[in-house]
């Protein structure tokens, strides 16, 4: 599927979850006007879309609005437990804005929890975390933190991303594996699950996404 069917798609029927696509897409290619505006029209319907959010804070970078984009990394990072991308951002917004060491660190804590062996996570932890700058409430921070995760998590995750059954496709699940959306794709397939003429198939495509998502958590 190309960008113009997905912009087809998007054209007919504005709800669509590929709006994210060509948010990306748009993103990816410099175009920040468009991305700009499908994101936050795509935000409008489906507010928890956490990797909307994600896009939406770059674009807010790029047009220099900084502390919204940290107010935004902050909400992200508080819910989201598959994606190191916005903390490892939230450092770089935060020392951009010149925010204390202690301050830092507390979300660099909660990080290595989640990404131990992440690099970028361990060379922020080296950077910030020592027994000098540790915050001293950063544990209840953690637990706090740490315990909203997991309560997101054991939540449907077709309710977190906010999908509809109208659009539980093949179409739709093959178009998020190809952009190894895979959370998403699992949504996707945990939706199709209700028509059982896609029981097999989401039976064996289930198996795979499992292997796909613990394969790129290993990568961490």
């Amino acid at each position: 599927m190309n960008i113009k069917e997905i912009e087809n798609i998007y054209a007919q029927n504005s709800k669509t979850p590929a709006f994210l696509v060509l948010v990306n897409h748009y993103y990816n290619n410099k175009l920040y006007s468009h991305a700009k505006k499908i994101c936050e029209e795509g935000l409008k319907i489906h507010p928890h879309n956490l990797d909307a959010h994600y896009i939406n804070a770059k674009i807010f970078l790029l047009y220099g609005e900084i502390k919204q984009a940290e107010k935004i990394l902050k909400n992200i990072v508080s819910k989201e437990i598959c994606n190191v991308k916005p903390f490892i951002l939230l450092f770089k917004v935060m020392e951009s804005l010149k925010r204390s060491k202690n301050s830092i660190a507390s979300y660099v804590l909660i990080a290595n929890k989640i990404f131990y062996f992440h690099p970028s996570v361990q060379k922020y932890y080296s950077k910030y975390i020592n027994v000098k700058n540790r915050p001293k409430k950063s544990k209840n921070k953690t637990a706090a933190i740490k315990k909203k995760q997991v309560l997101n998590s054991k939540k449907d995750i077709t309710i977190k991303n906010d999908f509809n059954i109208q659009f539980a496709t093949k179409t739709m699940y093959k178009l998020y594996l190809s952009q190894k959306k895979y959370i998403e794709a699992k949504s996707i397939l945990l939706l199709m699950k209700n028509n059982k003429e896609h029981i097999q198939f989401v039976d064996d495509e289930l198996v795979k996404i499992k292997q796909l998502i613990d394969k790129e958590k290993d990568e961490f």
